[in-house]
């Protein structure tokens, strides 16, 4: 019977608990809905107020002269990134000249003040020499080589009655009284002569003057003997005061206080307060303490903690989105200075290169600093390591000179660029093009080795690890190059050279440790060609040991009466390379599939490309006995981009705009795994350039984007793993030349670009990953 009473009592209970907190809700949001409207109405006048107030020289009114009137109503409650509630009110100024819209934000309490900002500004007119203003209509517009836009009045307010919620309105509250208490402590101690010193104090607090009475009021609490009065003074000027998070002092207040910092026969924990006060004030006023503790010299070293903790400060103005620009620079600066004694602020400004809104500025100055810090900021090796991939370019930059000068021993984990010794003049994606550039990484993994074909040189060419330097090793000739391909003990080149009869393919096979030619391998004769006639080699694929090779023979030739519009003449060869014995028996009926990797074993190859027999572009295998073929099921790949094959998995790329480019087909399964990449969807409409490599027994696969490396489980498709990989000197993008693997190091090798048609640099990065790759053979993509 008891329990049927306490279950109608509990329901009874929770409803009326739901029903006062939607009656508190709704008024709430009735109060605030009033304050909206009191606030709106505040600033549209102060608005019209400052338009009317406007100076002939202002360049406002020498843009749109005098202001006439302010059309519009209504404003909106909006929420933005970090930065809390806002208001949002657009109102159209009507000038002599013409009508301006001015989008309007509230977004802090402090004083009623709006700040106006003509947009294009004038500094941005200045630069740009070929904008022009235009009238058009009832409205100015701006005229730029490829933009076109109508200007406008920006415009930020401030008012004391606005909150960007409930929950700040009754922080706001609490606040008041926390500053009513500690005035109530203060009048104990210290002395009446203005009765109105207590007054005017909260005054100043609530409306951010500068008032004397407020000076003479805190100088006095002080310079009380009690250290309890001077401890509530400061606290007092730490609290947060309307102006989100800023806290005004007048200029007298401040250099007392400054005397007070410099006095070490203060307290310290006074002083460390004080200290910790100022540093919530604005970056221009801030200057004065940085001045006063630089000049204290060792003195000051005891405020290095509290310098550190403002750095990132959760509450703190600067480290909101709209108050980043407001960043305390000078403390870092100052940090920095200080060097290895400032160790103790080596956390805080590794926490700042990572994360402060602030990544055109803030962070890079905070990378400096533990560079000037030096080896004592070992501990952030790390942070500096991930902000050398930055895709801020001036993070990039200090992050990678830091670490010069904190790491004092081995390779680190970065990009180090590549410079060239001898006749090779540029270095870059663009310069190096396969086959006349072909890199793979040497057996111990201490350099990369090469094959360069171009028109200055020609030879087997290294990059030593050591120093960077990609130079010569042997020069030999290498005419008619078409495909180079490295075994563990050997270096294989695929050539087509001129006989008698028209052109011989020959395979040269080169000893990989005396660096001499073994033996030419002859593979076809191809018969001389007819006037306008063209030939090519393409889908060269080989297997693990260069033991077999397939390759298409393209014959190409004009189509008459049909300018630019050729007729290719296809034929398949596949050669057993140790018995010089072709491998094709009958007739090739899927004549439109090209060869693309060897299996597992040998025995059979894969193919991709029209297949007659199922009418759809697949992916299917030969038997190199028979030299038939089997589609796989379930391989339907009409729209790829890129395709290869590692053992029994098939790697594509779509094309288009899909956030998912990269997949993986598991040919014994059928199953398709998608690889979300780190890279945005906008960067994914081109075919891009993509590398990749399979580590540990093919259970995970490394993948070069335009800005990461990404590491994923073939099995799942999750990312275990990401690097970013932004060169320091390089832009945005990344074209990887090479990766390999060699133990458990991946070796990119790449270029950078900053535009479509800059491709030039060269930089090697070593990662240590944890994995074993595939195998020990140093091809990183079999087909060429």
């Amino acid at each position: 019977m008891k329990l049927k009473l306490v279950i109608p009592v509990f329901l009874v209970g929770l409803f009326a608990v739901g029903l006062a907190y939607e009656v508190a809700q709704r008024r709430d949001g009735i109060e605030q809905d009033a304050t909206d409207v009191l606030v709106t109405n505040d600033v549209e006048r102060e608005l019209k107020r400052y338009l009317n107030g406007l100076e002939s020289d202002s360049p406002i009114f020498q843009r749109y002269g005098k202001f006439v009137a302010l059309k519009g109503a209504g404003h909106q409650r909006g929420t933005g990134f970090k930065i809390g509630g806002y208001l949002s009110i657009t109102r159209i100024a009507v000038f002599e000249k013409a009508e301006v819209r001015c989008p309007l934000r509230i977004y802090a309490r402090g004083p009623l003040s709006v700040r106006p900002r003509m947009m294009p500004t004038k500094e941005w007119m200045d630069k740009n020499l070929h904008a022009s203003v235009e009238k058009s209509g009832n409205e100015f517009i701006v005229k730029a080589p490829g933009m076109t836009t109508a200007t406008s009045l920006e415009i930020s307010a401030t008012h004391p009655k606005f909150f960007s919620s409930t929950s700040d309105r009754r922080r706001a509250e609490q606040m008041e009284e926390s500053v009513n208490k500690a005035i109530a402590i203060l009048e104990k101690g210290v002395t009446q002569e203005q009765p109105q010193q207590q007054n005017s104090a909260r005054e100043w607090f609530q409306s951010q003057k500068q008032t004397a009475p407020v000076d003479i009021f805190l100088s006095k609490a002080f310079e009380h003997q009690d250290l309890k009065v001077q401890m509530e003074a400061a606290k007092l000027l730490s609290l947060p005061s309307p102006g989100y998070g800023k806290v005004s002092h007048a200029d007298s207040t401040i250099a007392f206080l400054l005397d007070v910092i410099a006095d070490s026969e203060q307290d310290d924990v006074l002083r460390k307060t004080i200290v910790s006060a100022l540093m919530l004030n604005y970056e221009n006023q801030r200057k004065l303490l940085y001045t006063r503790l630089r000049d204290m010299g060792n003195d000051a070293h005891i405020f290095i903690p509290v310098l550190a903790s403002s750095l990132n400060a959760k509450k703190a103005r600067h480290m909101s989105k709209g108050g980043a620009f407001d960043a305390p620079i000078g403390a870092v600066e100052l940090l920095g200075e200080w060097g290895p004694a400032a160790k103790d602020a080596v956390p805080a400004l590794a926490t700042t290169v990572e994360t402060h809104p602030n990544q055109w500025d803030m962070a890079p100055a905070a990378a400096k600093a533990l560079g000037e810090i030096g080896p004592a900021a070992e501990a952030a090796i790390g942070a500096l390591i991930r902000a050398s991939g930055s895709s801020h370019a001036n993070v990039r930059a200090a992050a990678t000179a830091a670490l010069e000068k904190v790491h004092t021993g081995g390779e680190l984990p970065k990009n180090y660029d590549v410079s060239a010794e001898g006749p090779i003049e540029k270095l870059g994606f663009n310069f190096m093009p396969k086959p006349r550039h072909t890199f793979w990484l040497g057996e111990t993994g201490d350099r990369i080795w090469s094959i360069v074909n171009d028109k200055t040189t020609s030879g087997l060419w290294e990059i030593d690890f050591e120093d960077r330097v990609y130079r010569q090793s042997v020069a030999f000739n290498l005419d008619g190059l078409v495909d180079v391909y490295p075994t563990s003990n050997t270096i294989n080149l695929l050539r087509v050279t001129k006989s008698e009869i028209g052109y011989q393919v020959i395979v040269d096979r080169w000893s990989r440790e005396s660096r001499s030619l073994v033996t030419s391998i002859e593979l076809a004769d191809i018969p001389k060609l007819s006037d306008g006639q063209r030939l090519n080699l393409r889908n060269i694929v080989w297997d693990e040991d260069a033991k077999t090779i397939a390759f298409v023979q393209i014959t190409s030739k004009p189509v008459d009466g049909k300018p630019n519009a050729w007729r290719e003449l296809r034929r398949l060869h596949l050669f057993d390379l140790a018995t010089n014995r072709s491998l094709i028996n009958k007739k090739v009926k899927e004549y439109l599939m090209d060869p693309i990797a060897f299996g597992d074993a040998t025995s059979e190859l894969y193919f991709y490309g029209y297949c007659f027999s199922n009418k759809k572009h697949c992916i299917a295998s030969m038997d190199l006995k028979s030299n038939d073929f089997t589609p796989i099921e379930d391989t339907e790949l009409s729209g790829y981009a890129a395709i290869d094959v590692e053992g029994h998995l098939a790697v594509y790329q779509v094309r288009g705009s899909s956030k998912i480019p990269l997949k993986l087909l598991n040919l014994r399964t059928s199953k398709v795994i998608a690889l979300g990449t780190t890279d945005d969807a906008a960067r994914q409409n081109r075919p891009w350039n993509i590398a990749f490599k399979f580590l540990g027994n093919e259970k995970q696969i490394a993948v070069v984007t335009d800005s990461s490396i990404d590491i994923f489980e073939t099995e799942s498709g999750n990312v275990i793993r990401q690097v970013n990989i932004f060169s320091p000197n390089g832009g945005p993008r990344t074209l990887p030349i090479m990766i390999d693997a060699t133990g458990d190091t991946l070796v990119l090798l790449a270029s950078s670009t900053g535009g479509a048609t800059s491709k030039t640099g060269l930089w090697v990065r070593r990662e240590k990953i944890g994995m074993t790759p595939i195998n020990d053979a140093p091809n990183a993509q079999r087909r060429r």
